[in-house]
């Protein structure tokens, strides 16, 4: 896909900022609980929020690269 020069890289600055602060605090807080005394079924279900906050942060890293393009169009696989 192809995003124009035109599209408001303010934008997605914004939305960057909106993602990265509550990610790094369910990352905290991951961290936090998998250091306590945790059942197998609880330790899964941290587990699982981290592989998804994963996956929203390359999803924010991709966005990251949107915001230094090197020419007047970006282009995103």
């Amino acid at each position: 896909m192809i995003i124009s020069k035109s599209f408001e890289p303010s934008i997605l600055s914004q939305i960057h900022h909106a993602i990265t602060t509550p990610l790094m605090g369910i990352f905290g807080l991951a961290d936090i609980f998998s250091k306590s005394n945790l059942t197998p079924e609880q330790r899964s279900y941290i587990n699982a929020l981290l592989v998804c906050a994963a996956s929203t942060q390359e999803t924010q890293q991709q966005l990251k690269t949107l915001l230094t393009p090197a020419t007047g169009e970006v282009s995103h696989d």
